[in-house]
């Protein structure tokens, strides 16, 4: 893992994943040869990519099996070692916390919003007693997106200041940029669109002076949706067309999937529809297979937007019942409210 970490965050991630992909079983038994002996010096290092490589390819489950292993392997420890000193006790409860935000995050990849908030609160409260600003600037970050998924605004704006604000203390960039993004999708959900903008572009000024490829696609395709939302259509395809390039030069399947999606909208919101049909029937092959349901369902609401605009209303019904399905097993009521108005609409004219 760490021969490969350079690999995992810029031009190479793709040679990357493959390369980490190929050693995973080795990667796998050592790492849980280190877990049973709470070998910290071996496993730390290994969290943060790991957790990217997790993420971009989809594992999540078999992310959050390493992440429990070792949290089982430390819990277990005190009984044997039990005459472990204060530095050896911080680098612990440092370790536990870093191991909760990597669940953090492997829940809320999951669309388990619910536990995902679990996990931060624990991983916060750890971080910040034992002194670990950076993890505690994550848990915070994934508590804050947590929330904001959730539809509890006041409490995801809250707990995004407090990740910025340890972010920029600590001139932790990546996480500075991510939460700039998070307070722009807050922004963005509530229709402010001027304040989601500027917090796109401060993360996008960030992530291209870090050489965060992935920060960077992802941003692109945020600023290119207020492109869209405000009215500036040939703008935003822009913004779009460079976003998924990035996504397709780093391999993250999940973002090209999403970004498909915004494009689906765009040519739909131009009436574009054969184009709207062919990104959004991309995007769900791609988010199905990935078995990511939470993004797959907002394809399926915007391809039910372009049958009713073609006057395939049952079409239109099924996907949208489909979606609804979707967003109640996850819990995401801002997105529920919306397919159900849908819903109700189509269903009384039908």
């Amino acid at each position: 893992v760490a021969e490969l970490q350079p690999l995992l965050g810029g031009d190479d991630t793709r040679q990357g994943i493959a390369l980490l992909q190929e050693a995973l079983d080795n990667v796998r038994a050592g790492w849980q040869w280190a877990a049973v002996t709470c070998d910290m010096a071996a496993l730390q290092p290994c969290i943060s990519p790991l957790l990217r490589f997790f993420v971009l390819t989809g594992q999540t489950e078999e992310g959050r099996h390493f992440a429990d292993s070792a949290l089982r392997g430390v819990a277990a420890w005190p009984a044997a070692a039990p005459d472990k000193n204060w530095h050896t006790q911080l680098r612990v409860q440092q370790f536990q916390a870093d191991l909760h935000a990597m669940r953090a995050r492997l829940f809320y990849k999951q669309a388990r919003y619910a536990a995902g908030i679990d996990d931060a609160s624990v991983a916060f409260q750890m971080a910040a007693d034992s002194g670990a600003q950076q993890t505690a600037a994550l848990a915070a970050l994934y508590w804050g997106i947590c929330l904001l998924n959730l539809g509890n605004y006041a409490e995801a704006e809250a707990k995004l200041t407090v990740a910025l604000a340890h972010a920029q203390a600590g001139a932790f960039r990546k996480i500075e940029s991510d939460a700039l993004r998070a307070l722009g999708i807050l922004a963005d959900q509530q229709q402010e669109w001027a304040t989601a903008r500027r917090y796109y572009e401060a993360s996008l000024a960030i992530s291209r002076e870090i050489d965060d490829l992935r920060g960077a696609s992802a941003s692109l395709g945020n600023v290119g949706n207020i492109c869209r939302q405000m009215g500036d259509f040939v703008t935003a395809r822009q913004f779009l067309a460079q976003s998924l390039a990035l996504h397709r030069q780093i391999g993250d399947r999940s973002s090209e999937g999403r970004t498909l999606t915004l494009m689906g909208e765009l040519s739909a919101d131009l009436e574009e529809y054969p184009q709207a049909e062919s990104y959004l029937g991309e995007a769900l092959e791609i988010l199905r297979g990935l078995r990511e349901e939470h993004y797959a369902a907002d394809a399926l609401v915007a391809l039910g937007k372009v049958y009713r605009e073609q006057g395939r209303r049952e079409w239109a019904v099924a996907c949208w019942q489909e979606a609804e399905a979707i967003y109640v097993a996850a819990n995401e009521a801002p997105f529920l409210a919306e397919v159900r108005a849908y819903l109700r609409t189509l269903t009384n004219d039908l």
